[in-house]
């Protein structure tokens, strides 16, 4: 369900977030439970898992999130992350180089109960949470809105910034994916 929201950072999300799913759904639909499983060595997540990871972080996130976008008041101003917030979405997005090891509760399990496949499901069925999150901000003040990141509490982001890292974060971990699916060893 496409539709066009007022603030510009949030339609940018939004089509950012439509691309993300359109290529999870085309992994799925081409990818085998052998492909979607497969891990080049030990220790390396798989398809599957990466969007496993997604799904976890989406919904701790969004349970936080929505009560800070119901909080917000009306605003239009535009979206302006901290210097915090600027340092901590680059660091999650696909451009950043540094590798880090996610939090214990966020891991995918190392052993996938149900089928593959059911791991990208998941992922589509907890994205349109953010789809529709996206939607209810606009028309909010992205600037406020602090709410604790549910990682690290330490952590406080703007509705605007919670977003963002979310959108860059599911983009970090789409390219992990894909880049699976174009070594040379991945299975026909």
């Amino acid at each position: 369900m496409k539709s066009v929201l007022n603030h510009p950072h949030l339609r940018r999300l939004l089509a950012e977030t439509e691309a993300v799913r359109s290529e999870a759904e085309r992994l799925r639909r081409t990818l085998s439970d052998a492909q979607l499983t497969w891990k080049p060595e030990p220790g390396v997540w798989s398809v599957a898992d990466c969007f496993e990871h997604l799904r976890k972080i989406d919904k701790a996130y969004i349970r936080r999130m929505n009560e800070a976008v119901e909080s917000v008041g009306p605003g239009k101003a535009a979206f302006k992350p901290s210097l915090f917030g600027r340092g901590f979405i680059h660091f999650l997005s696909p451009q950043s180089r540094v590798k880090m090891k996610a939090p214990k509760g966020v891991r995918p399990p190392t052993d996938i109960a149900s089928a593959p496949a059911e791991a990208v499901d998941r992922f589509l069925d907890q994205q349109a949470a953010l789809l529709d999150l996206l939607r209810r901000a606009d028309g909010k003040d992205l600037n406020a809105g602090k709410f604790a990141s549910p990682l690290a509490s330490i952590v406080r982001l703007s509705v605007g910034e919670g977003l963002t890292v979310l959108v860059v974060h599911e983009q970090r971990h789409l390219r992990q994916a894909q880049r699976l699916t174009e070594r040379a060893d991945f299975p026909a």
